[in-house]
């Protein structure tokens, strides 16, 4: 808190003086990785997103302490083809959100496109003063959404027919 006095004086010399207090707030709210999960399992194997998988993200402020200072929680799912900046909920429904007001925020992407690979998930907070922080889910999601190719040439008959001459029945 900062106190602030005007003093004004007008060519006649007649002058007022008024004051006030002003509050700064520069305090970066508090977001970190241990507080980033993935509340979703994918339907491949070992738990590999696979298209139309729902992948959920939770952010547990009760963990970071930021408490009725957040305004604004958003995750970024750019790099596997969803938005950049995708707005958490703490409203009891979104993504399965279990209570509202909880401080546990959530978001939601259905996995599509073409990806490959293993990725992170960005998360970013903002508090009531627009200061704003952000961290990286490490996790590590593994999505594949590339089918598997299969050529002639990979393909070995091993056992023949039972027909005449060998031929399949």
């Amino acid at each position: 808190t900062f106190g602030i006095a005007v003093n004004a004086t007008d060519i006649l010399l007649n002058s007022i003086v008024s004051s006030d207090t002003v509050n700064i707030d520069n305090i970066l709210p508090i977001v970190t990785d241990g507080a980033i999960s993935i509340a979703s399992t994918g339907s491949g194997t070992g738990g590999t997103y696979l298209p139309g998988d729902n992948l959920i993200v939770q952010w547990d402020d009760t963990v970071d302490s930021n408490g009725l200072e957040v305004v604004l929680a958003t995750t970024n799912f750019s790099k596997m083809g969803g938005g950049e900046t995708v707005a958490m909920a703490d409203d009891g429904s979104t993504c399965g959100d279990a209570s509202a007001g909880d401080n546990i925020y959530r978001a939601c992407y259905t996995i599509s496109g073409s990806y490959a690979s293993t990725y992170d998930v960005a998360l970013t907070v903002t508090d009531n003063a627009g200061n704003t922080a952000a961290a990286d889910d490490t996790t590590g999601i593994v999505i594949d959404t590339i089918a598997p190719t299969v050529t002639d040439g990979a393909i070995d008959i091993i056992s023949a027919g039972s027909g005449t001459a060998g031929t399949y029945i």
